[in-house]
């Protein structure tokens, strides 16, 4: 006889934020980097943290040099790290989006244009648009990818059925490499307003 019992999964996790500094002399833990989530500043590392499940970006930044975005999809009940390394300028590719959107004019296409410099367009295997639906499930769009001089473009409109019942969302972008290297975005929110409201207001930037 089988009996089965519906579980609920815990609505929240733990993050772990740790970050290593290396310099001439090697690498030791980073005390002090200011710790992004989702585009804000919760802290400085070493930092743990409990969040809603699901995914959510974090990055480091310490005296003005800044990690690469990660992004971690927390389960409910359960822990997972974010590990950092800086120093020597933390170079490398960068996925960055060319405007942040912060209103969708719910009357006419919110272009989205993203860049990733530094890698050969025969190296990117695919570009995506994830974004949180109205039922709090995330879905992805795959971006169209372009050859640019430096690097790669990618574009797409954002989709228009994806806010709640407020009128808002959340999405980040990602790349995939040949090689297996993943590149993000930090989670942004967006707000769908009406045609007469969709002037655009500059995004605040975090440090």
């Amino acid at each position: 006889r089988i009996v089965a019992h519906p579980m609920v999964s815990p609505a929240t996790g733990i993050l772990v934020v740790r970050a290593t500094l290396s310099d001439e002399q090697g690498s030791s833990p980073l005390s002090g980097g200011q710790v992004c989530v989702d585009g804000e500043v919760v802290g400085r590392t070493p930092l743990n943290l409990e969040l809603p499940r699901g995914p959510h970006s974090v990055r480091v930044v310490y005296r003005g040099e800044s990690a690469p975005v990660q992004v971690i999809d927390l389960p409910g009940g359960n822990q997972r790290f974010a590990m950092f390394e800086l120093g020597f300028g933390s170079g490398g590719p960068r996925l960055v989006q060319e405007e942040e959107l912060v209103r969708v004019p719910a009357d006419r296409p919110a272009p989205i244009v993203a860049m990733l410099d530094g890698v050969n367009a025969a190296d990117v295997r695919e570009m995506w648009l994830h974004v949180r639906g109205a039922e709090g499930i995330w879905h992805r769009y795959a971006l169209v990818v372009h050859k640019m001089p430096l690097g790669v473009e990618g574009t797409i409109d954002f989709p228009p059925g994806e806010f709640d019942d407020s009128g808002r969302t959340q999405y980040y972008l990602s790349a995939l490499t040949a090689t297996g290297d993943e590149y993000f975005t930090e989670i942004a929110a967006v707000q769908r307003v009406a045609a007469t409201e969709a002037t655009p207001i500059p995004a605040v930037s975090g440090p």
